[in-house]
């Protein structure tokens, strides 16, 4: 899980600046208005899908976090040690 709060937010910030670098470097036309405020458009929507991604990353990670904890509690219940959970 720790590779999604990394990736997806990394994904993110490479598409945002691809899709910035190609008005420079690409034939860039949108039939609807200027290209560049398609792009500005595009550029915004990613920085949030970013933030959210490394904030759904950090979410699975405690998720994993608390599952491996519930697990490492349960063997040493099995074991015979004391057990809590909370």
């Amino acid at each position: 899980m720790k590779g999604v709060g990394h990736g997806l937010p990394q994904a993110c910030a490479q598409l945002a600046r691809g899709t910035m670098e190609s008005l420079d470097t690409c034939d860039v036309y949108d039939l609807r208005r200027d290209p560049a405020e398609s792009v500005t458009e595009a550029v915004l929507l990613l920085n949030q899908a970013l933030r959210k991604a490394a904030e759904l990353g950090d979410l699975l990670e405690a998720a994993v976090f608390g599952v491996d904890g519930a697990l490492a509690g349960l063997t040493h219940a099995v074991a015979g040690a004391p057990h809590t959970v909370g």
